[in-house]
């Protein structure tokens, strides 16, 4: 076997078994768990890790990658806030359509199906706003997420007025009594 080291090759015969075990285990555990020789995005040393890793063990490292996360949290949060808060007062809108001619009381089935998909699509944007963040990635995918659970929960808000004869213009010009 030949080893290099720098400028010089090592040769190592049958007789050092021992070294010969322990390179094999070595090559054997690299394999296995997919290591590659990856670069710190910190220090710039080499280290052994998956594909994709980019801090190497130290906790200098460590800590930089958590203040860099941190940092990025901070500013994109508002952004992805403002996304969400957008779609969550456009389905109040809608579900105050329902409110205001009373869908909850005389067709209690579909309010439910309207509050249920709310809750599903809210759920799932909550999720992807978190993972955004944390990975710190731009807010175009939960833009049109948001988008096109807007479409949705019109469609279903209007298929129910529409449904009982109530049409989305004129129920939007009726003004919900304040309750006292």
């Amino acid at each position: 076997m030949i080893a290099v080291d720098g400028y010089t090759f090592n040769v190592f015969h049958e007789s050092d078994n021992s070294l010969l075990t322990v390179l094999a285990e070595i090559g054997q555990l690299v394999h296995k768990n997919k290591w590659t020789v990856c670069e710190c995005g910190f220090c710039h040393k080499l280290f052994l890790g998956t594909e994709g890793e980019v801090c190497c063990r130290s906790a200098e490292c460590i800590e930089a990658q958590k203040q860099q996360k941190e940092k990025i949290i901070e500013e994109n949060t508002q952004e992805y806030s403002a996304i969400k808060k957008d779609y969550d007062s456009f389905v109040r809108r809608y579900k105050g359509y329902l409110d205001v001619v009373e869908i909850e009381r005389y067709h209690p089935d579909e309010y439910d199906e309207f509050i249920q998909a709310k809750q599903v699509r809210m759920e799932k944007m909550t999720a992807l706003k978190k993972k955004l963040i944390r990975n710190g990635l731009p807010s175009s995918e939960l833009y049109e997420l948001g988008k096109q659970y807007k479409a949705e929960m019109k469609a279903l808000a209007e298929g129910i007025l529409d449904k009982y004869g109530f049409d989305v213009t004129v129920v939007a010009k009726i003004k919900k009594p304040r309750k006292k």
